[in-house]
């Protein structure tokens, strides 16, 4: 299996918006492991710059990760309640919706840049996608045995992302979602599923980086354990947030995109919470709050965007990311 990624250690960095870096990316391929970039709703501008600038940090592998999810038809209802909501809740005079980029629009740029490892979330990408990537690395993610059984025919490794991961849901449903923990997750893969499996959700340090492999997995996914990472994009205080956080503070919300998301509890979510028969699908939601939450980063305001994070996130530290790398693998 290393030998197809042309990896030396079997950990992968995951692709998360928002905090992930080509710096990150590169730093953990030529360490040993796979990078990944997030580009889920990116523009193929930004998609190809991000793939460029970590092509000239490395020249080893590293995974571009998509959301393979057909956009829902628009509830103009709820949209409209939302938009009411969020301008009294901050005092706007207008929320203004977002673009938000299909996958089907980045796949010339991967094409182009001839990416060959390639994973994806939200669900299983059209036929045509598996036709023009059929020479790749493919993985994808599952959160039930229904789901990876789906997975298993098209691609070479899967995902199973505990109910303990940060970020959002890969689930293939927006609501209703599969909430099995990573144990038993990965022990039913592993006995019905013949494709390797990824165990992703609360791996952060060296113990439970081999307790994964204990369970049969072939590989592991650390996401939160980087998120404080020097290379990382969160902003100072959302390491701050992190390090304070207790386990009760982390939820499982669908107030910022319209998609569950595991990450810290603050008076946004509270806020939006009981509001929940209103808020949007995805990424409708994702896209009336992008402002917001680029503004509240702007003037560091953590009650007011999200801070996605795994149910062991509050362990992640302020180090380098090769010295995190280290410490789980040692």
């Amino acid at each position: 299996m290393n030998k197809l990624l042309q990896i030396q250690y079997p950990l992968i960095q995951a692709p998360m918006l928002g905090v992930s870096t080509p710096e990150m990316a590169a730093i953990v391929s030529e360490a040993g492991g796979l990078g990944s970039l997030p580009l889920g709703g990116l523009s193929p501008e930004i998609c190809q710059n991000l793939i460029r600038r970590t092509k000239k940090l490395t020249n080893k592998p590293f995974a571009v990760n998509l959301f393979t999810y057909e956009f829902p038809e628009r509830n103009e209802l709820h949209i409209q309640n939302m938009k009411s909501l969020l301008q009294k809740q901050f005092g706007l005079q207008k929320i203004q919706e977002c673009r938000q980029y299909s996958y089907h629009e980045q796949l010339d740029v991967l094409l182009q840049e001839d990416m060959k490892i390639i994973s994806f979330t939200f669900g299983i990408p059209q036929q045509y996608f598996f036709d023009k990537f059929k020479d790749c690395v493919l993985m994808g993610t599952a959160t039930c045995l229904e789901e990876a059984q789906q997975l298993e025919p098209y691609v070479e490794y899967i995902v199973a992302q505990g109910i303990e991961a940060g970020g959002h849901r890969g689930s293939f449903q927006t609501n209703n979602i599969p909430q099995i923990g990573l144990f038993p997750l990965v022990r039913t893969l592993v006995k019905e599923i013949k494709k390797p499996i990824i165990a992703a959700g609360a791996i952060h340090d060296n113990q439970s980086y081999r307790a994964a492999f204990e369970l049969g997995a072939s590989m592991a996914q650390v996401g939160s354990a980087f998120i404080s990472s020097h290379e990382s994009l969160a902003i100072q205080e959302y390491k701050v947030a992190l390090k304070k956080s207790k386990d009760q503070d982390i939820v499982l919300t669908k107030c910022w995109s319209g998609r569950y998301g595991r990450g810290i509890k603050n008076d946004f979510v509270i806020e939006i919470e009981g509001q929940t028969e209103n808020i949007p699908e995805y990424p409708y939601q994702n896209s009336l709050t992008q402002e917001i939450r680029k503004k509240a980063i702007q003037e560091r305001d953590i009650q007011n965007f999200n801070m996605w994070t795994g149910q062991c996130g509050m362990y992640a530290q302020q180090l380098s990311t090769k010295e995190i790398f280290q410490m789980i693998i040692k």
